[in-house]
């Protein structure tokens, strides 16, 4: 997956720069429907169904919520803040860097060379995530996010931009798994799946946010106020991932105590 974000900003902005913004949309439509062909011819069709023995009553998915608001409360919404932050920057950065003069071809690399830090930080991350705990990456992630958000508006050249890119690769590289590895570890043996479900929707609703949040704030403000408000919400989402949130069962032992 992130290979498809190191290689896809680099090819949509070449194939933009020289045949235009249909040609990318049309590609992009063809490289989907390519991997909705394959999903269907190898992908199999059903999996092996559990004995019956290790079938158990599902949980009622409004008691694991009330059993765990806790967690949802506190880390659910840092890891929304974190979505937002993620998810908004993909919006801002590229339109931040058409406004002060980067062509789409340069923007696309950069995103390219963004998504690329972010692969090199995955193991490094993990083993600090593993040796340290989780918000010792988390944590550190979020405030590296905000700050390229905060920097944003002071950039008007090329060269200043490259260093906002590379640091938002940076914090987010540094954040790699976090989400899901945080969701495994608050997970309740007896209603994981249930657990899961809502943790996805939660960390969804942030990734929705932070486009649309950039528009509406953008729209009513201007672009270079909205990154400094997504880091406001950014930074709140780090300090209640630190102070408020239980320490998660994984990585080393007390290490998030």
């Amino acid at each position: 997956m992130r290979m498809g974000f190191f290689l896809g900003p680099m090819v949509g902005g070449v194939v933009t720069l020289y045949f235009g913004y249909p040609v990318v949309f049309v590609a992009s439509a063809g490289v989907i429907c390519a991997a909705a062909v394959m999903s269907l011819r190898w992908l199999p069709s059903h999996l092996a169904a559990p004995p019956e023995a290790a079938v158990q009553p599902a949980t009622p998915v409004v008691q694991v919520l009330r059993e765990n608001l806790r967690v949802f409360s506190t880390a659910g919404v840092a890891i929304v803040a974190l979505q937002v932050m993620r998810f908004a920057r993909q919006v801002v950065l590229p339109l931040w860097g058409v406004q002060i003069g980067i062509d789409v071809a340069a923007i696309g690399s950069l995103f390219s060379i963004m998504y690329g830090m972010e692969l090199l930080l995955f193991y490094p991350a993990g083993h600090i995530m593993d040796r340290f705990g989780r918000k010792a990456t988390g944590v550190p992630a979020m405030v590296i996010l905000a700050a390229s958000l905060l920097l944003t508006p002071l950039v008007h050249t090329y060269g200043i931009f490259v260093l906002v890119v590379l640091l938002s690769g940076i914090g987010n590289g540094l954040g790699s798994g976090i989400n899901m590895t945080l969701s495994t570890d608050y997970a309740p043996d007896h209603a994981a799946g249930q657990f899961l479900g809502i943790w996805r929707t939660i960390g969804d609703a942030g990734t929705a946010a932070g486009p649309v949040l950039i528009g509406v704030l953008g729209a009513t403000f201007s672009l270079a106020l909205s990154p400094v408000i997504v880091a406001g919400i950014g930074l709140a989402g780090a300090a209640m991932l630190l102070f408020l949130a239980p320490a998660p069962q994984g990585g080393e032992a007390g290490s998030d105590q």
